[in-house]
């Protein structure tokens, strides 16, 4: 008799492990080119705080690619690699309660064009869970696109910060780029003027404000494939 309540709590602790899941929230997403489209992932059965690692598999990279992850209080920390052509690696540490998150894909080009992503090599706190598959359709209504080149970014964080502290700019570029970074106050004068070479994928841009007076700058980085325009707050 001492045997079947240990055999039944082994039994019980068992559905816990395979239950603890992602998953895309939709079967299908459609959009236009140049478009950042939202594609949302459910989290389900966590058992504590929790490290989700999986990959996301691009079938056709040529309709889309995956810029970024959209934060909240509930996500921890995490990061997105681009590994290969259409293969992005993510690695995130989430709370028990959250319930899912969102990722943001940029529409590239084409016909009616389409692809499918799926989740892969899931590993839930070490323990490996089940893949899941969407559609996203690229719905080009004036012919066959050319392959749309180009750059996002993130807002820069922290902002406003104290003088002395550093804000980056995190951004996605779809090839290798140069970028031509200006700042300057608001009276016009250039207080970083250069040029940088980033490799195709996730990248970032520190910005040292230690010789910066209180007020307000302007952030300018102009590449071949797009340009973005930010400002930071500095106070003493």
């Amino acid at each position: 008799m001492r045997f079947i309540p240990l055999t039944f709590l082994l039994f019980l602790s068992l559905p816990v492990l395979l239950l603890s899941k992602i998953s895309f929230e939709n079967d299908t997403i459609g959009g236009t080119n140049s478009e950042v489209i939202d594609i949302r992932i459910n989290v389900n059965e966590l058992v504590g705080e929790s490290l989700l690692e999986f990959d996301l598999i691009v079938s056709n990279p040529s309709v889309c690619y995956i810029t970024d992850i959209m934060i909240d209080s509930k996500v921890l920390s995490s990061t997105l690699i681009a590994k290969d052509e259409g293969v992005f690696s993510i690695k995130m540490r989430v709370e028990e309660v959250v319930t899912g998150f969102t990722l943001k894909a940029k529409l590239l080009s084409g016909y009616d064009s389409t692809t499918t992503i799926s989740i892969q090599n899931v590993v839930i706190n070490g323990e490996q869970s089940s893949n899941d598959t969407i559609v996203i359709q690229n719905n080009y209504a004036y012919g066959i696109g050319t392959y749309i080149r180009f750059i996002e970014n993130s807002l820069p964080y922290p902002n406003p910060l104290k003088s002395g502290d550093i804000s980056s700019i995190e951004f996605t570029n779809d090839t290798d780029i140069e970028l031509d970074l200006i700042i300057c106050d608001t009276k016009g004068e250039v207080l970083r003027n250069e040029k940088l070479s980033f490799s195709k994928g996730r990248n970032s841009i520190e910005i040292n404000t230690e010789d910066y007076a209180a007020g307000v700058y302007f952030i300018s980085a102009n590449s071949e494939i797009g340009s973005f325009y930010e400002r930071i707050v500095v106070y003493k």
